[in-house]
């Protein structure tokens, strides 16, 4: 039986939640919460040992801002999972860090424990936009952890940058493009401001008290993103990441091509062979837990697969493998989905002999394409 190869661990503690960030964190200094919480993520791994394959090949620690943990709480979390998988040199093992927060003693213990990839929140690098981003590090922060993180040995850093910040305007956008490009990292993500419901962010717009770049100048700032990047040399492989040759992230390739994965934590999903799972929201919940596998299991329809499988492959830039959707699905794609012909003749689409995948020029659209394509 094929098992799970790759583990995403979730670690929702912050020192402040960032007011656009749509994912499960909590602001605490409770640190008997936190050792709580770790004890009952190796736990959890636990449960799962009998699907978790025995060579790993991605580990992804995010949150929330995992650094947070104090340096007794990460090293019983990095000890206890390479007590329990085999974390070789192989493994991508990534961890997300917060400049200003992250400290060298923690980055010289990440490398101790076979952390070979860090994914650093930069953001910008702005003060008044890191200010508006709610981010508490400032742009000195930035280049002390990236440098530090290279003294210490390094090879595969990752620099976050998020465009559309209101009040930005091309030349910040552009400032900040060339400071990240100084530094030269693997890999960038890009990500355009989005105002997730959930978020204060949200709230404020609804209320007016924010204002939104409009999203012809948001069409704008993506493609000198693209354009910028690609004249340094990285590759645009899915439409918020970029990588020098061969640095594309293995983890999140992974869930992009449909891959198993699980997910260990507080609100953290899971999928395989077809299932889907998830844990609440509540750290206080998890830490109580009595646990049970597959919580919240959730069984995908064959429409519901193939709608994924379409929305996440045409993310990448290289589109969806139609080999790959014949063996899993036992049907061609285009009698399955009878718009993708007019979006091949429309030149939204391009077609291969091996992929397909969105035009270059439109993956601005990908939203207003995959949506026109998706069954219900």
């Amino acid at each position: 039986m094929k098992k799970i190869e790759h583990i995403y661990i979730h670690i929702p503690f912050c020192q402040t939640k960032c007011p656009y960030c749509d994912f499960y964190s909590i602001s605490s200094n409770d640190e008997l919460l936190k050792k709580k919480y770790v004890k009952k993520l190796l736990e959890e791994l636990e449960l799962y040992n009998d699907i978790i394959a025995s060579d790993i090949k991605t580990i992804y620690i995010g949150g929330g801002t995992p650094n947070s943990l104090s340096i007794d709480n990460l090293k019983e979390l990095l000890s206890g999972l390479n007590k329990k998988i085999n974390v070789s040199k192989k493994v991508e093992f990534t961890i997300e860090v917060n400049p200003g927060s992250v400290t060298e003693e923690k980055l010289k213990l990440f490398k101790q424990f076979g952390i070979n990839r860090l994914s650093i929140g930069s953001q910008s690098f702005l003060i008044n936009e890191l200010r508006t981003l709610g981010r508490t590090h400032t742009p000195q922060d930035i280049y002390n952890t990236f440098h530090t993180a290279r003294k210490l040995g390094f090879e595969n850093i990752n620099l976050d940058l998020i465009f559309s910040i209101p009040g930005q305007t091309i030349n910040s956008l552009i400032y900040s493009i060339n400071k990240l490009m100084d530094l030269d990292p693997e890999h960038i993500s890009a990500y355009m401001l989005t105002y997730y419901e959930r978020t204060k962010f949200h709230k404020l717009l609804q209320n007016r008290k924010i204002k939104k770049i409009d999203d012809d100048i948001e069409g704008e700032y993506y493609d000198i993103v693209k354009e910028v990047f690609r004249i340094h040399g990285y590759d645009h492989y899915e439409l918020s990441n970029f990588c020098k040759p061969n640095k594309g992230s293995k983890h999140n390739l992974n869930t992009w091509d449909f891959g198993n994965y699980i997910g260990l934590g507080a609100s953290a999903h899971s999928f395989f062979n077809d299932i889907r799972w998830y844990n609440d929201n509540d750290v206080k919940k998890y830490v109580d837990l009595k646990f049970t596998k597959y919580p919240n299991k959730n069984s995908l329809s064959l429409q519901d697969k193939k709608n994924e499988f379409i929305m996440l492959g045409l993310r990448k830039l290289n589109g969806i493998n139609l080999d790959k959707y014949k063996n899993i699905f036992k049907n061609n794609i285009f009698i399955d989905f009878l718009e993708m012909d007019k979006h091949i003749n429309n030149d939204f689409l391009i077609l291969n002999k091996k992929n397909l995948y969105i035009n270059p020029e439109h993956i601005n659209i990908y939203n207003t394409i995959v949506s026109d394509i998706l069954l219900d």
